[in-house]
């Protein structure tokens, strides 16, 4: 009698323990999916923006073919050069509003809402990026052509758990695109520079600075003289016609 109340003893412990066991994994042994996928996670220190173009633009302060004039000492003409930088967000924003209908719950994603991606998958071949709706922990996914995928995830152990059932979507897709870019212009660094420099022995005398080498403070500069007769200036391939000129002024063309 005795041997069989320790027989059966056995088995009820052999029994609870195999209970415990699948009571702490019934929600993965029932619930989840084929496989988790591992997550490639993010750098939460990383930068929070990524330089997509840049372009160097020239600028000059003045006008073809107008009348205009400089006194003595003062740049006639000048160009500039600054760098125009283009940034994109980490984030993604919601082009359109939809509802996600999942294990009898729905995740509302409104136009406009805005998401970090934290991580991504790979699944198939691709790769996937993952955001939080603030949903009870749930994880979707974002395709590479920014549509929301039709399933809800889990985290488990730090990987990626997905559903036995797909999600159902309305509208049919939902959509997120990159978050505002962000531009940024350099200060303009000048690039040379003309002034007048009045009149030497019935000459029209005229500074050229060039600083495109330099820091724009500092440049290496020549002079050039003109016969007094003669309107039209050429320097370094910059043309304009003389109109009147003074020992403390000039009024000039600047010609295409």
């Amino acid at each position: 009698m005795k041997k069989i109340f320790i027989t059966i003893s056995a088995i009820i412990l052999t029994a609870c323990t195999v209970f415990e066991s699948d009571h702490d994994n019934y929600w993965l042994n029932n619930i989840r999916s084929f496989k988790t996928l591992k997550i490639n996670y993010y750098d939460p220190s990383g930068e929070k923006q990524h330089l997509t173009s840049s372009k160097i633009l020239n600028t000059r302060i003045y006008k073809r073919n107008v009348l205009v004039s400089a006194n003595l000492g003062q740049r006639m003409i000048d160009a500039q050069t600054y760098t125009v930088n283009q940034y994109a967000n980490n984030k993604v924003k919601a082009t359109n509003s939809g509802t996600i209908y999942a294990m009898n719950e729905k995740i509302f994603i409104n136009k406009g809402d805005v998401f970090e991606p934290f991580g991504e998958v790979k699944m198939n071949g691709s790769y996937y990026q993952l955001i939080d709706p603030k949903h009870d922990g749930q994880i979707l996914l974002i395709d590479e052509n920014g549509h929301i995928l039709n399933m809800v995830c889990m985290l488990h152990k730090g990987e990626l758990l997905l559903p036995r059932e797909k999600a159902l979507i309305q509208p049919e897709t939902i959509i997120v695109a990159p978050d505002d870019s962000i531009e940024e212009a350099s200060t303009p660094k000048l690039q040379f520079e003309i002034k007048y420099d009045g009149f030497e022995n019935d000459m029209r005398a005229f500074i050229y600075t060039d600083y495109s080498n330099a820091n724009s403070t500092e440049g290496y500069f020549q002079r050039y003289v003109f016969p007094k007769e003669q309107d039209l200036i050429d320097i370094n391939g910059i043309k304009f016609k003389i109109m009147d000129a003074y020992p403390e002024r000039i009024e000039y063309i600047i010609l295409d």
